[in-house]
């Protein structure tokens, strides 16, 4: 897509917020700290234009810290919290701000790849750091620019395109519990048009999940993507990206006798197909530009659960989600420091569910989801040191009632080295197909359930400290009513089910980000963040779960010489609580989790120009942690490996 054309001139290091500084007159976007962002807006945007709180992680910062699951990486970023039921491969889910992990949009090189089959949610799990070439976290409501997932935020993940020339270049690498990980790539690009071709596979056997027992839950991971483009005419140009990922998770059921997980030979496997093709035509000398694309994703997500009743020893569950969206978009420079976008959407939603007949209920559906928006956006210049932006967008819906969010924001650099952000804005996420109409155990559902609303507002300040030092402050607030409860107990029914809250849930929190690079071979990194988030229940107010109030992290790279470097990491996340389902009464307690920290090592070294070794220690200090209560996490884990590169104009 053409969002997914525009790289990244300069980005910033493990700080991405600092990126947001230049050092020179923040209108010059010509300017050698120039930093484009594709999901801040309806068209890509330098970030030193933006209102709203973003962060970038660029491809050296990728590559430097070697992680190959890209919600790891995310954990270093402010105003976000991780749960990983396991190991690699096991389910992982993304809080921004304390919000629910359905309220965060993920787009992969500009589409859409939340499942509606996993209640909204993105399994990021299944995602690797291969051939990426930058991540963006756009933070607060943005349902007015990208709709309904979007109620708390924005990560956008892009893949790289190729260089002028012919490439190829493969890595392989290996480590503890049997860990295997190889992948090549190979490219082609000119002045008209490119092609990349990528593909690598994971396995390993991993460890055990459960409290108790021994047997380890591996996984599988195998993937390919490509990514093309054609400049057909000097106005009209042709791109189209594809990634497929195929996955084969062990997992562990919750035992009935004392509600932990316990050691099964239980298997998900997992298909994922995201694509799009789309025709840029620019019109009126480059000043009016317009976007067709056709987006497809696709999720097949099967469940071989061990059952010693069943006739196979096993029980088979599964979804099924198919998204096809048609969308059209308009850019139009009024003035050559005013922009109007106009987007218009179709969205078209399949959804299948197979299971097993129980007492709760038959969970067999086919249920599917049609809707239709429209969108616009102002983006201007007040003068050489105001930028504000505006979007309203107002989706119709099927199922639910129509919806209409707006958000505005702007950005008033006070010097060249000081801005000031404002920004306000509302959000929706409608009910899931799970919440609706339920799913394989005991959970029934909801048809009568609204859409959950928001209202948010935040103000930050970003501060360049001569040329060393960059510091960048967020404060927010944000209110949702209707919250979807999804564990409310139904005891006639020995079930539970999802019901909007009478109450309104309160989020408010502080993010610092700060970057200091002393001398050109040494940067040292930093975020923190405090979120409270509460939801009313029985009269008073109670800690979300799976929030923690307090996390943070903090990064030093050395690179000494272009051959070599080495980096340590440490990320805390702080105390939480959780939700235990004991098999007797109330069915239902709230325990607390540790805090804990994990450290990371990694170093690598350049032999030649095109072989370079690499290694890293991951959770270094052997934690002993869990992120959702009775699922254990991995222990200390050591990794070697290689790379090779040949580039050739």
């Amino acid at each position: 897509m053409l969002r997914g054309l525009c790289g990244l001139a300069c980005a910033s290091t493990a700080l991405p917020l600092a990126a947001e500084l230049t050092a020179g007159n923040p209108t010059d976007s010509a300017g050698p700290l120039e930093t484009i962002v594709v999901s801040a807006a309806r068209e890509p945007l330098p970030v030193e234009r933006v209102g709203s709180a973003i962060s970038v992680i660029d491809r050296d910062t990728l590559a430097r810290r070697q992680l190959v699951s890209l919600g790891e990486m995310l954990r270093s970023l402010p105003g976000i919290a991780v749960s990983r039921a396991g190991g690699l491969g096991a389910q992982s889910q993304l809080r921004v701000r304390g919000a629910e992990a359905n309220h965060v949009l993920v787009l992969l090189d500009g589409v859409p790849v939340n499942d509606p089959g996993q209640n909204d949610e993105f399994n990021i799990a299944h995602l690797f750091n291969h051939q990426l070439d930058q991540v963006e976290f756009l933070r607060g409501p943005q349902s007015s620019l990208w709709g309904s997932d979007a109620l708390a935020g924005v990560i956008s993940i892009n893949t790289r395109r190729p260089e002028a020339g012919h490439a190829l270049s493969a890595f392989v690498e290996g480590g503890s519990d049997n860990y295997t990980h190889a992948g090549a790539n190979v490219s082609v690009a000119d002045e008209r048009g490119y092609v990349r071709f990528s593909a690598r596979s994971l396995g390993t056997d991993g460890h055990n999940i459960a409290r108790v027992g021994s047997e380890d839950d591996g996984y599988q991971n195998d993937s390919a993507s490509l990514r093309a483009g054609w400049q057909v005419t000097d106005a009209l140009a042709l791109t189209t990206s594809w990634h497929y990922i195929d996955s084969v998770t062990d997992f562990d059921s919750v035992d009935f006798a004392t509600g932990l997980p316990t050691d099964r030979d239980n298997e998900s496997d997992t298909e994922q197909l995201y694509g799009s093709l789309t025709a840029s035509l620019d019109l009126l000398d480059g000043r009016w530009r317009q976007q067709l694309s056709i987006d497809l994703t696709e999720h097949d997500n099967v469940n071989h659960i061990e059952n010693a009743f069943a006739a196979a020893g096993f029980e088979r569950s599964s979804t099924r989600s198919e998204v096809l969206r048609l969308r059209y978009q308009s850019h139009l420079d009024v003035r050559p420091a005013h922009t109007l976008s106009f987007a218009a959407e179709h969205e078209s939603q399949e959804f299948a569910q197979r299971g097993v007949v129980s007492f709760f209920g038959d969970p067999n559906r086919d249920e599917s989801l049609d809707a239709e928006s429209l969108a616009f956006e102002y983006r201007g210049n007040l003068s050489e040191a105001v930028f504000v932006q505006a979007s309203v967008r107002h989706d119709m819906n099927d199922d639910f009632d129509d919806a209409t969010t707006w958000r505005a924001n702007g950005a008033w650099w006070l010097s060249s080295a000081a801005r000031l952000r404002v920004g306000i804005g509302t959000g929706v996420k409608n009910p899931t197909f799970s919440d609706r109409f339920g799913f394989f155990t005991n959970f029934v559902g909801n048809p009568d359930l609204k859409p959950e609303r928001s209202a948010s507002w935040e103000v930050g300040y970003d501060q360049q400290l001569g040329r060393d030092l960059n510091v960048s402050l967020t404060y927010f607030r944000a209110e949702l009513k209707d919250e979807i409860n999804g564990f409310v107990f139904l005891p006639a029914a020995g079930a539970y089910t999802a019901v909007n809250g009478s109450g309104e849930s309160e989020r408010q929190g502080v993010e610092l980000s700060a970057q200091w690079s002393p001398v050109a071979q040494l940067k040292v990194s930093g975020t923190y963040s405090w979120i409270d988030a509460t939801q009313e229940e029985a009269g008073r107010d109670v800690d979300e779960i799976r929030r923690p109030r307090n996390t943070g992290s903090l990064e030093i790279a050395w690179q000494p010489t272009h051959r070599w470097s080495a980096s340590v990491r440490a990320d805390h996340n702080g105390a939480q609580d959780d939700l235990f389902f004991p098999p007797v009464p109330p069915f239902q307690e709230r325990v607390e989790l540790d805090d804990f920290t994990l450290l990371s090592l990694t170093g690598e070294v350049a032999l030649t120009d095109w072989l370079t070794l690499h290694a890293r220690v991951e959770n270094a200090l052997d934690e002993n942690y869990e992120e959702i209560f009775g699922f254990a996490t991995p222990g200390r884990t050591f990794v070697l490996g290689m790379r090779v590169a040949t580039n050739r104009k």
